[in-house]
């Protein structure tokens, strides 16, 4: 079944004759290189920019607020990507280090709002990668401060102010309604920039909540944002760097302008099959691609060479890579997408990537680098990423570690590898006696371990366990302090535990709104906290049961591969951190 997205540009892009040849003049638009190898090279790349994290900021210092949440985000996505938990301990408390001051609003109004939309984002990439509800929490947590603090209501506008500003706000620029802007600014109460770092990851932002729980209060949202970009920001070609709603004017333009809006439009489009914003992406998604103030002849991305500050080429890849996950992948615009992607990632690996070490200059062209810069290792985040998923012909992407409630296509097969073909026709007459009786002296075994595992984990005792987990890597929890103290003498943690009830709230200027109830968990434990002794019986019929009837006991653990058939029995005294 075709997706929405993809029926949508299919059908566009063949009306209209939109280009999405690639150009012979692009610079090694194929690689050859293993999925081992390129999970390898991505990982190497994450673990220089690691060990810089500072417990005591909650960031790496080297980076800006914001920049840490687009650099949290490519850790995140490398594990959704890769398929495994590699990164899971320090992306968990990388945000809680910075949960509280986002869940009451500090960062929206304290810093640019793009910066908080930022983290955000990280917070619903980790909820991909991971599926943990806190991590969903933390999200709509923030969409909620934007979405009360930052955006234009059709009040605002028809009242001509904002709650925020102290300047009078216009109903229209250039003759169309400047609802659904989000402003870049919280604590400047005259300056009404809008621009698309923020509305772009805000729409981002919605649609993969709306493709996460279904709730159409973030489809309405995301909706606005996208009228507010095509009105005010979109010049018929590209993306625009923001517009100044007191004199209606747009300003400069940069790729990661583009590249956010591609991101949230894939998703937007993905679930609502809105042919409006169909139309947009099919038309930028290979003008962005093709456009001269960043690309050059040889379709290496010269932007921001020795610019850090002013843009992130990374998350314009970012958005690209998010576009080609959706489409077919014989599709000619993911072909076209595709080329781009391993354009960049070898010129990385090519040109700037150091000789001897894991380093990356924030020229992808080149020079190579010479000595560890954070600036080009965050740069180039995001392109290993895509480079690792977009192997040959590849089928994976960003597959969610969720369901989504909206989802119209069959789900996926693969775990976010390429699965490997294997030949078991003829192995199968080859089952040897000796096998047999391993295999059943071993299923024996396997059982007499799943008794005694239980057990032993009721008589060690909820304390010892709890500081193994809180101690992992010498970092803080992903979790209050409060809560912290509490969970190591023994207590259950509520579910959910929003993130107001982790930090007092301000006294912050925003309207009173219904937000979106966040949704139980889509798979709740069927054991309680209390019922440890009452589950034994029941996993021993279980297990009787599957004896009985003949079933492999493949058991699931963090280190198993692809292919096994049945779960691990339930974790007592479990701790979700």
């Amino acid at each position: 079944m075709l997706s929405p997205l993809l029926y949508l540009l299919i059908s566009r892009v063949f009306v209209l004759g939109q280009d999405l040849s690639i150009p012979t003049g692009w610079r090694s638009p194929n690689s050859s290189r293993s999925w081992n190898e390129r999970v390898q090279i991505a990982q190497a790349l994450l673990d220089t920019m690691i060990p810089m994290y500072d417990a005591t900021s909650g960031r790496l210092n080297n980076l800006t607020y914001g920049q840490n949440g687009h650099m949290l985000s490519s850790i995140a996505l490398h594990d959704l990507v890769s398929g495994n938990q590699d990164n899971n301990v320090i992306v968990s408390n990388w945000l809680g280090a910075n949960a509280a001051a986002l869940s009451r609003g500090s960062g929206v109004l304290m810093s640019p709002a793009k910066h908080c939309t930022s983290w955000a984002l990280a917070a619903m990439n980790a909820y991909r990668a991971y599926g943990r509800d806190l991590f969903l929490s933390t999200a709509t947590a923030v969409w909620n401060q934007i979405n009360d603090g930052c955006v234009i209501t059709a009040d605002d506008a028809t009242k001509g102010s904002h709650p925020i500003k102290t300047v009078t706000l216009p109903a229209q620029c250039n003759g169309t309604s400047v609802v659904g802007g989000v402003f870049l600014y919280g604590t400047n109460p005259t300056n009404l920039w809008v621009n698309v770092d923020t509305i772009g990851a805000f729409m981002t932002l919605s649609s993969l909540l709306l493709e996460a729980t279904g709730n159409g209060t973030y489809s309405d949202s995301a909706g606005q944002s996208f009228q507010f970009i095509r009105s005010h920001l979109y010049d018929g070609n590209i993306i625009r760097d923001r517009i100044d709603l007191a004199t209606c004017t747009q300003m400069d333009l940069q790729s990661s302008n583009s590249g956010f809006v591609i991101e949230g439009l894939s998703v937007y489009v993905n679930t609502t099959s809105n042919g409006p914003a169909s139309d947009l992406l099919k038309d930028l998604i290979p003008s962005a691609m093709k456009f001269a103030q960043w690309t050059g002849s040889d379709g290496i991305v010269f932007e921001n060479d020795n610019a850090f500050e002013t843009a992130n080429k990374g998350t314009y890849i970012r958005g690209l890579h998010e576009a080609w996950s959706r489409l077919d992948k014989n599709s000619d615009l993911a072909k076209l997408i595709q080329s781009y992607v391993i354009v960049q990632y070898n010129a990385l690996l090519d040109l700037a990537k150091s000789p001897n070490n894991n380093f990356y200059s924030m020229s992808w062209g080149g020079p190579q680098a010479t000595r560890l810069l954070p600036s080009g290792q965050y740069f180039a985040a995001s392109v290993l990423n895509s480079g690792l998923a977009m192997t040959d012909n590849s089928t994976t992407g960003f597959v969610s570690t969720y369901e989504s409630p909206l989802s119209t296509s069959e789900p996926p097969t693969s775990s976010g590898k390429p699965t490997p073909t294997m030949d078991i026709s003829a192995a199968r007459h080859h089952i040897s006696t000796g096998l047999i009786v391993g295999a059943t002296l071993g299923g024996l075994a396997l059982v007499t371990i799943l008794i005694l595992i239980p057990l032993c984990l009721i008589r060690s005792g909820r304390k010892a366990r709890v500081r193994s987990i809180l101690d992992t890597r010498g970092m803080h929890p992903y979790l209050d302090r409060r809560w912290s103290a509490r969970i190591a003498e023994g207590e259950a943690i509520p579910y959910p535990l929003l993130l107001s009830t982790m930090a007092p709230s301000g006294s912050l200027p925003f309207r009173d709104k219904a937000h979106p109830v966040l949704p139980p968990p889509a798979n709740p434990p069927d054991h309680q906290e209390n019922s440890e002794q009452d589950s034994i019986p029941e996993l021993l019929n279980q297990l009787n049961r599957a004896m009985a009837h003949g079933r492999s006991m493949n058991i699931v653990t963090s280190g198993s591969t692809a292919g096994s058939s049945i779960s691990a029995p339930p974790e007592y005294n479990h701790v979700v951190l």
